[in-house]
C-alpha cells in the first residue's frame, strides 16, 4: 500500500507555490487587493480579509453572519500545486489547514461551493427562481420547515473546538480569495453574480447537514413541501385513499438521485508482493458540488492524509495515510422507514396513535421567489408533521380524510459526520480505523472499505440506518406476506410500517 508520505514525494516535480500569512477578521470588511495566485513561482500575502457582500442579500431566517464569529484569527499555510495541478497543503495547526484548504477550493471550484451555500441557506428560489417544477422553491420551503440551518448551528457549538476552528479556517481561506479577488474576479458561471459573498462557519456546517440528508429527506422535499390537508372532509375510507398504489411508489425511487460506486480491498494472499490493496472507484458527477476534489494535507508530525473530498468538507473523505486507505460505496440500506397513519375521524391534522388521538404539529415559513421578469413574490406555507417526521404528499396516494404517510429520517439528527472524517483522517492503522466508525457512528449512507498496512483488510456498513425490534419486523413480515401497500413498497425498496403502533418505533441500542 503506498503511504501518502511516499505518495507526496514522488509528486513534487513541477511544484508551484503560495504561501498565505496573514491576520483575518470574519466580520465583513474592505479587503486589501495583493492577491496570492497559483500562477507566479511564489507569492507571499501580509493580510487576509473577508471582503463585503456585493448586493445586500434577501431576507433570511439563517443567522446572521456580519458579526465575528471568533477574535480576530492569524492563519499560515503553504499551497503547493503540482503539474497536474493537485494541491498538497501544509499548516502547522488544524484552523491554518482548513484555511489552505478553502483557499485552494476557492481557486479552483468558487462557484459550486457557493451555489450550495446559497441552497443550504434556503435562498435558492431568492436567486435562482422556483426552478423546474418548483425544485428550488420547495427545497427552500422543507430546509426551513426542517430547520437544517438552525440544527447545524447547534452540531456545530457543540463540537471538538479543534473541528471547529478547521471549519471556520476552511471558510476564512475561501473568503480571502473571494477578497484577493473580488466577486467580478471570479471565473466561472458565478461571475458577478449577487449570491457570491462571503461565507461562515455556519453555512459550512448547514451544507454538511443537507449532504447527510442526501440519501433521505432529499428525496423527499417535493412531497414535503407539498402535504397539504384536504380542504373538505369526505367519507373516503382510508383503505381506498390511493387509485396506483404501485405506481407511486414506483414514482418514489425514480425521483432518487441514482447513487452507487466500487472499492476492492484485496488481502496479503492475493497480492505478488504480498502486501494489501485498495482500489476506489466512486461513481459521483465530474460538476457541481458532489464532484471530487483531489488534495493532500498535512501538519507535520501530526497529520499527512492524501485522497480526495467532496467540495467544502475539511478533510479527505476518500483516500489514504501512511498506515491505512479507504475507500466507499453507496449504502444498499434505505436511512429512513415509512408510516401510515390513520387520521382521526373529522381532523385531517390528527392521527391515532396507540389508541389515542395526536395533533400533527406545523411549521409556516416564507420563501422569496425570482421571477423571470426580476421581481420578487413571497410564498407563504405551512408545512406537517408528525412525531416521526414530515407528512409526505405521496404521489398516488396524497392526504385524504383517512390516511396519510409520514416518514423518519435516520440521519435527520447526525451531528457526527464530519468529526468521523477527521478521525479517519487520522488514522494510523486498521485499529485506529476501526474505532473512528464506532466512537463517532457518523457516516450517513455509504459502506466503508478498507486496507491497512500490517496486512488487514475490512469492510463495514456502519451507515446510519434504522433499528426496529423482533416484534416490529415479524409483524412487518407478515404484512408483506398479506399483500397489499406494505408489499408494494418493499418492492420499490420502501419499508412501510403501520405509524399508529407504538411498537414499530425505532429501538435504541
Amino acid at each position: 500500500m503506498t503511504s501518502a508520505g511516499a505518495y507526496g514525494r514522488r509528486m513534487t516535480r513541477r511544484m508551484i507555490t503560495v504561501t498565505l500569512v496573514g491576520a483575518l477578521a470574519l466580520a465583513a470588511c474592505s479587503g486589501d487587493d495583493d492577491g496570492a495566485t497559483s500562477t507566479d513561482p511564489e507569492v507571499t500575502a501580509t493580510t487576509a480579509t473577508a471582503a463585503p457582500p456585493p448586493t445586500d442579500p434577501p431576507a433570511t431566517d439563517a443567522p446572521a453572519t456580519t458579526e465575528p464569529s471568533a477574535p480576530e484569527l492569524t492563519y499560515s499555510a503553504e499551497i503547493s500545486r503540482t503539474g497536474s495541478n493537485v494541491p498538497h497543503i501544509t499548516a502547522a495547526d488544524m484552523g491554518s489547514l482548513g484555511y489552505g484548504y478553502g483557499y485552494a477550493i476557492a481557486e479552483d471550484h468558487l462557484c459550486s461551493l457557493a451555489d450550495v451555500v446559497v441552497q443550504s441557506r434556503s435562498e435558492a428560489a431568492s436567486f435562482f427562481g422556483a426552478g423546474d417544477n418548483d425544485e428550488w422553491l420547495n427545497q427552500d420551503l422543507v430546509y426551513q420547515a426542517m430547520d437544517l440551518y438552525e440544527r447545524a448551528a447547534v452540531d456545530f457549538d457543540n463540537t471538538d473546538p479543534e473541528l471547529q476552528e478547521t471549519i471556520r479556517g476552511y471558510a476564512a481561506g475561501y473568503n480571502r480569495y473571494l477578497a484577493d479577488t473580488g466577486p467580478d474576479g471570479v471565473a466561472g458561471y458565478c461571475a458577478g453574480e449577487p449570491w457570491v459573498r462571503p461565507i461562515d462557519e455556519y453555512d459550512l456546517a448547514a451544507y454538511y447537514k443537507a449532504l447527510s440528508w442526501r440519501a433521505s429527506i432529499d428525496p423527499f422535499k417535493n412531497y414535503i413541501a407539498t402535504a397539504q390537508p384536504p380542504e373538505s372532509l369526505t367519507t373516503t375510507d382510508a383503505g381506498t385513499a390511493g387509485t396506483d398504489e404501485e405506481s407511486a411508489f414506483a414514482q418514489l425511487t425514480q425521483d432518487e438521485q441514482p447513487m452507487a460506486s466500487n472499492a476492492w480491498a484485496i488481502g496479503p494472499e492475493r497480492t505478488e508482493d504480498g502486501t494489501t490493496m485498495l482500489v476506489g472507484n466512486p461513481h459521483f458527477p465530474w460538476q457541481g458540488a458532489t464532484r471530487f476534489y483531489e488534495v493532500q494535507l498535512t501538519i507535520p508530525g501530526e497529520l499527512n492524509v492524501y485522497g480526495a473530498s467532496l467540495l467544502g468538507a475539511p478533510g479527505v473523505l476518500i483516500g489514504f495515510t501512511d498506515g491505512v486507505a479507504w475507500s466507499h460505496t453507496v449504502s444498499a440500506g434505505r436511512r429512513f422507514t415509512a408510516y401510515t397513519l390513520e387520521l382521526a375521524p373529522g381532523d385531517p391534522t390528527s392521527y391515532v396513535y396507540d389508541g389515542e388521538i395526536r395533533a400533527m404539529t406545523s411549521a409556516t415559513v416564507d420563501v422569496d421567489v425570482l421571477a423571470d421578469d426580476g421581481t420578487m413574490t413571497t410564498v407563504e406555507r405551512t408545512l406537517w408533521f408528525s412525531h416521526y417526521g414530515p407528512i409526505i404528499n405521496f404521489p398516488g396516494l396524497g392526504w385524504s380524510d383517512g390516511l396519510v404517510l409520514t416518514f423518519r429520517d435516520a440521519n435527520a439528527d447526525n451531528d457526527e459526520m464530519v468529526a468521523q472524517f477527521m478521525a479517519m483522517n487520522r488514522a494510523q492503522s486498521m485499529d485506529d480505523m476501526i474505532d473512528a466508525h464506532a466512537t463517532y457512528q457518523g457516516i450517513p449512507w455509504v459502506n466503508t472499505v478498507a486496507a491497512s498496512a500490517d496486512g488487514r483488510i475490512w469492510y463495514t456498513d456502519a451507515s446510519s440506518s434504522p433499528n426496529l425490534s423482533a416484534e416490529a419486523i415479524a409483524q412487518w413480515k407478515a404484512d408483506v406476506d398479506a399483500g397489499g401497500l406494505t408489499a408494494i413498497a418493499l418492492d420499490n425498496g420502501v419499508i412501510l410500517l403501520d405509524g399508529s403502533d407504538p411498537v414499530n418505533e425505532w429501538v435504541d441500542d
